[in-house]
């Protein structure tokens, strides 16, 4: 009878997921002063809309899947993906509007389908530690990120406050606005320039606004924020589940790629930053990633080729390309030694049609998402050759700097010092992988097929990061995908040859110590690295911090301006054009600021990020016609209005000196901070004159 009633409650454990987002959610509503509605419409997109449908195609295809854990996973991550898809179902046909009841009819229908197979759901076993290890590791995850991406960019909260906001956030951010008002989309910094870049994770933000009635920024920083750690969970466990037997081994890879770190800024190659403090799109182009091998190995596992699961991973390598296109140039690579590997050693003709779809699905994505990017960024277009570019200019460069270019000194003790500083840099994937090779050596365990992709594939990634480089250390993202491959192939070798020890439990007990310690001494470096984010998050939770920046901080938002942005927001059309004079402030070239609150096109904003398309001559020409509009001059405000532009904003801190008032300009909106004005036409304006 016992043994029966806890069965039942492990079969309903699968269950504290949804309540684990359902009780953050009410938690994120709650310290960030939002309405209880809004975390009931998250909860119930993530239910409805995100996981039902993906749960669905996933029992129409009929896997073989181990336990409902592992349902559950790749229902939640194809539902991401089917997000996607349901954009592009609507947007490209100018249907934005629609997509909300797209998302209703496949709810309803994946509904319907949820319900014919709930005896298949029911008879998948339930993995009891492996329910309890992602939970917990999910709700790490999320907890540190209230911390370290709600707490440090919180929104400032009362009169006299001000914030440093992300600048890569707002990026992302402003991605996502632009992509609720029209496909193909726009820059959002620079009105009228088409716009190439890694979007999909914005694609995504953007569907859950179509429900979730908030302004974007809130959405994401207040709820969605959550997704990139459960995506990351699921990913990786069906990952290690696929391929380590040993479930302690799985517990420790588990943490390892998802919470240990080293000295990360050392080789400005900041792997858990992306996943925490800064994650606009590395985390989701990780997870996918990671989904892509899951589906690949298991389409390769028996004789032939699995189609359902290369159908399923091309889904999953498309997201990947579409989030982050330097994660999918290193997966891309992974896959082509697996096809290889079947067709030249397997002797898996059909590898040849496969690798092809892989191919065709990476370029299609590319050249429609991703291609000429760079044209939306002051840079060369691309890669170039660079050896250790990045290093130059991160703190590594002052070990480096004295051997470099030293004869024979150099080339003795460079690459020994390069090594070091890798190891330092993430400890624990070089110890993780030494652990693998030294047992396999010292047992004379011969390393498997998959064994020599993963390592293969960790190489070719420190090749590109140390041979390439492109304007914003973009290479870094191939050395932080080198961990996941690195850790795989440690992984492989230590579950291979505990295996051999099953039955020697003091030696495993040493194992698992060694294990332990590793896991805690990575976590409290973790802690130690990062320590001033966890320090100023805790702080603007609770609302002890008002910090002053200095004037000139880009990307600076005080309550008193976020407040006129706000009214800018709930008093304007959406398609109103905007003219600001934050760009006459010094090191503004970057401020995301005003676009991503107002979520309004501005006439100029972030110009340093448009000079692929528009020319120098033309922006310097912008800012002085601001200036004039600034001066108050006529000819200048009629120049604006003729372009489009239908509200003015004065930060007084910026041009104290301007009382713009008059004219065709109507102050509509002010505060200690702000002025809004409103240009009449005029008709308006000129009657305005002969009343006076």
């Amino acid at each position: 009878m016992k043994e029966k009633w806890f069965e039942n409650k492990q079969n309903k454990f699968h269950y504290l997921f949804l309540l684990m987002i359902f009780f953050f959610s009410l938690f994120m509503s709650f310290i960030s002063g939002n309405a209880i509605t809004y975390a009931l419409q998250y909860f119930f997109f993530q239910v409805f809309f995100l996981l039902l449908p993906g749960t669905a195609l996933v029992l129409c295809a009929k896997f073989k899947l181990k336990n409902r854990l592992e349902l559950f996973a790749l229902g939640y991550l194809t539902g991401y993906v089917l997000n996607i898809f349901s954009y592009y179902m609507v947007a490209p046909f100018g249907c934005i509007l629609l997509l909300k009841y797209l998302l209703f009819l496949e709810a309803i229908v994946a509904g319907y389908v949820c319900f014919r197979y709930r005896d298949i759901i029911s008879n998948y076993p339930e993995d009891y530690k492996a329910n309890i290890l992602c939970t917990l590791v999910m709700g790490v995850m999320i907890g540190i990120k209230i911390i370290t991406y709600y707490g440090v960019n919180r929104i400032p909260y009362k009169a006299g406050t001000q914030n440093f906001i992300t600048a890569d956030i707002l990026y992302y951010i402003g991605n996502a606005i632009e992509l609720t008002k029209e496909y193909p989309p726009k820059d959002f910094r620079v009105f009228g320039q088409k716009f190439y870049y890694y979007y999909w994770g914005s694609m995504q933000l953007a569907v859950i606004k179509s429900f979730v009635n908030m302004a974007v920024h809130e959405i994401e920083f207040c709820f969605a924020f959550m997704q990139g750690p459960i995506l990351l969970v699921l990913s990786a466990y069906m990952l290690l589940q696929r391929t380590i037997k040993n479930f302690i081994i799985r517990c420790y890879g588990l943490i390892s790629l998802l919470l240990l770190t080293g000295y990360e800024m050392l080789m400005s190659c900041t792997y858990l930053s992306h996943i925490y403090l800064s994650s606009f799109g590395f985390d989701i182009g990780l997870a996918f990633l990671m989904l892509t091998l899951y589906f690949i190995i298991s389409c390769y596992e028996g004789k032939g080729i699995s189609w359902k699961y290369l159908f399923f991973s091309l889904a999953a390598l498309s997201v990947t390309t579409g989030s982050k296109a330097p994660v999918a140039v290193i997966l891309m690579i992974s896959l082509g030694l697996f096809s290889a590997y079947q067709l030249f050693i397997r002797k898996e003709w059909k590898s040849i049609p496969a690798g092809i779809l892989m191919l065709g699905t990476f370029l299609l994505v590319y050249f429609t998402v991703v291609s000429h990017g760079m044209n939306t960024i002051q840079s060369d277009k691309g890669l170039t050759i660079g050896f250790l570019e990045i290093m130059r200019v991160s703190k590594a460069w002052n070990y480096l700097q004295p051997f470099w270019g030293k004869g024979i000194l150099s080339c003795i003790l460079l690459p020994f010092i390069v090594f070091i500083l890798f190891v330092i840099s993430n400890p624990n994937v070089y110890i993780c992988m030494g652990m693998g090779i030294a047992g396999s050596i010292k047992y004379k365990i011969k390393n498997n097929a998959l064994q020599g992709i993963f390592l293969m594939t960790g190489l070719f990634s420190i090749f590109f990061f140390l041979f390439t480089h492109q304007e914003g250390k973009s290479e870094a993202y191939f050395l932080m995908c080198s961990y996941l491959f690195l850790i795989m192939y440690g992984l492989l070798g230590i579950d291979k040859w505990i295996g051999r020890f099953s039955k020697k439990k003091r030696f495993l007990k040493r194992v698992w110590m060694l294990q332990a310690i590793l896991i805690i001494v990575g976590i409290m470096v973790l802690f130690i690295q990062y320590y001033s984010y966890f320090r100023d998050g805790v702080k603007r939770i609770i609302g002890r911090l008002d910090t002053v920046y200095e004037e000139e901080q880009y990307n600076l938002i005080s309550y008193e301006e976020y407040n006129a942005y706000e009214w800018i927001r709930n008093n304007t059309d959406e398609d109103a054009l905007i003219l600001s004079n934050v760009m006459l402030q010094e090191r503004q070239g970057r401020n995301f600021i005003t676009g991503v609150f107002t979520e309004r096109h501005l006439w100029l904003e972030g110009w340093e990020y448009g000079f692929g398309d528009k020319d120098i001559d033309m922006i310097e020409d912008k800012k002085a016609v601001i200036h004039s509009v600034m001066d108050g001059d006529v000819a200048a405000i009629d120049e604006i209005s003729q372009a489009g532009v239908s509200y003015v904003i004065r930060i007084k801190r910026i041009t104290p000196e301007n009382e713009l008032s008059g004219g065709r300009l109507e102050k509509v909106f002010e505060n200690d901070e702000v002025d809004i004005y409103y240009i009449k036409s005029n008709d308006n304006a000129e009657g305005n004159q002969k009343d006076e």
